[in-house]
This record gives structure tokens, C-alpha cells and sequence, in this order.
């Protein structure tokens, strides 16, 4: 049985988020990697939802490809983040990131991008989306936006220099 959208929210918000006591305050799911901004009340929680996710998407695509074996190389990285500076600048980052990656080509695109939590934030937010936090450090939307969005080309041109300046 397929779960329509509404109720994959539902599942993702109500059973699986609440019961591992995780907050999820930004997200980019890319081509080959994803990016996520979360918080746990509970010890575990962030590892035990990387790891249902990462297995329940291994077993949809190994059974729609009829492959077996895993998807992921290593397990998922995770750095701690220590001050409010750095909360508001990786939101910034991972809302980018899609830019930056080339899977989209300007700014405005990203207000109609489903597969980042930037839009969380710029249109009606998806429940299983914490935006209060975020929020709160902008006296608006506007201003969240702008302070996101500002960034992007400097962004992108740091992104190109990594790429070609490996190991630097």
C-alpha cells in the first residue's frame, strides 16, 4: 500500500519524529547525499532516525531495481553544532545547498523546491518541519529570506573552489 503525501507527513510527524524525540529545523536531500539540521531530547535519537530512513530507502530501491546489498558507503557524519551563530549559518548552508550543487540554477527556484526545508519557511510549513527556532532569530520572513539568500553566489563560488582545490 502507497501512503499518499498528506499521510506520509502524518506517519514522519506524528510516529516516527515524536517517538525518537528528534526536531528537524532544515534538510536538503540532493542528488547523492542529504543534509540535516536537527536536535534530539532523546540519547540515540538522531542515529536511530538516519538509520530507519537509510534502511527503508535502501529497501524501496533495492526492491524497485531488483538489486540487493547497501546504498549508503559509510555511515552518515555528524558535527556538533555549539552556538546559536552557527545554528543560523548551517541553516543557511544546507537551504543553499541545492544552488550550490547545481541541481537548481537561481535563487527564486528554490521557493518552489520541495526537497529542501527552505520552503518551510517562505510558504506554509510541513509539520514535520521545526521552524520556530529558526524563526526567531528574524524579526520576519523577509528578513530570514534575505539573510539565506544574500549568500547564495558567494556560496556557489566557495563551493566551485573546494571542488577544485581538493584536500585544501
Amino acid at each position: 500500500m502507497r501512503l499518499g503525501n498528506k499521510q506520509k507527513e502524518e506517519y514522519l510527524t506524528s510516529l516516527l519524529l515524536s517517538s525518537l524525540r528528534i526536531h528537524i529545523f532544515a534538510f536538503a536531500i540532493m542528488p547523492t547525499h542529504y543534509h540535516l539540521l536537527t536536535s534530539q531530547s532523546a540519547e540515540g535519537g538522531i542515529s536511530n532516525f538516519v538509520r530507519i530512513v537509510q534502511n527503508s530507502y535502501a529497501r524501496y530501491i533495492n526492491t524497485k531495481d531488483v538489486r540487493h546489498g547497501a546504498l549508503f558507503q559509510s555511515p552518515f557524519k555528524a558535527v556538533a553544532i555549539e552556538t546559536e551563530y552557527e545554528f543560523v549559518h548551517v541553516s543557511r548552508y544546507i537551504h543553499l545547498n541545492p544552488i550550490t550543487g547545481n541541481v537548481l540554477n537561481s535563487v527564486k527556484m528554490l521557493y518552489e523546491y520541495p526537497w529542501t526545508s527552505y520552503i518551510d519557511y517562505v510558504n506554509s510549513p510541513r509539520t514535520f518541519v521545526s521552524t520556530d527556532r529558526l524563526k526567531s532569530y528574524f524579526a520576519g520572513e523577509k528578513e530570514l529570506s534575505a539573510f539565506t539568500t544574500d549568500r547564495a553566489d558567494y556560496q556557489k563560488n566557495l563551493g566551485i573552489l573546494k571542488h577544485h582545490t581538493p584536500g585544501v
